[in-house]
Order: C-alpha cells, then sequence, then structure tokens
C-alpha cells in the first residue's frame, strides 16, 4: 500500500524542456493526479518446504496499472508497469 506521494525536482515536458514538479515551487506544473485506480497484477509462488509446518518461498510478480497517473490537462501521459518479487519465510498455522 502507498500511503504518501511526494512530487519534487523536475521533469521535461513535451518540448524537451525541464519543468518544475516540487511541491514547495509556486510556479509548479500540475502533472500527476492523486487517485485510486485499478491495476492488473499476476504473480506466481514457488515454495520450498524447509519442515512440516515451514517454507520458503520466492513471488515474482507484474503490476501493469490501466489509468494514465498524468493529469488530463497534462501535455503526455504515463502509465506505469512494475516488475517485482517477494521473498520469505511461510508458516502453516
Amino acid at each position: 500500500m502507498n500511503l504518501t506521494f511526494i512530487q519534487e525536482g523536475k521533469i521535461l515536458n513535451n518540448l524537451n524542456s525541464p519543468i518544475s514538479i516540487d511541491r514547495f515551487d509556486p510556479k509548479k506544473a500540475d502533472v500527476y493526479k492523486a487517485n485510486a485506480g485499478i491495476s492488473l497484477i499476476a504473480s506466481l509462488q514457488l515454495q520450498m518446504p524447509i519442515s512440516k509446518t515451514n517454507y520458503v518461498f520466492i513471488e515474482p510478480n507484474f503490476r501493469y496499472v490501466l489509468n494514465d497517473v498524468t493529469t488530463s490537462g497534462y501535455q503526455l501521459s504515463q502509465k506505469m508497469s512494475m516488475v517485482g518479487s517477494q521473498i520469505g519465510i511461510g508458516f502453516k498455522l
């Protein structure tokens, strides 16, 4: 769960010129929207038992965000795709 999203620094606009998105800049560009959205997530978990009740696992995953993360007034649109992995120890109760 992402609890915060802070915009800092500069990004390039559609003319390849840097523009500020820093939250403290009074002239910052309104680029990213803050909202809850829908994502598609695919993952595969591989487990290896280490005892009768414990196992280690690795779970590679892929996440694709369906909506643009940029505002409709911004010239460029941006979508997010992420690849990740979880590694851990599981316990059967």
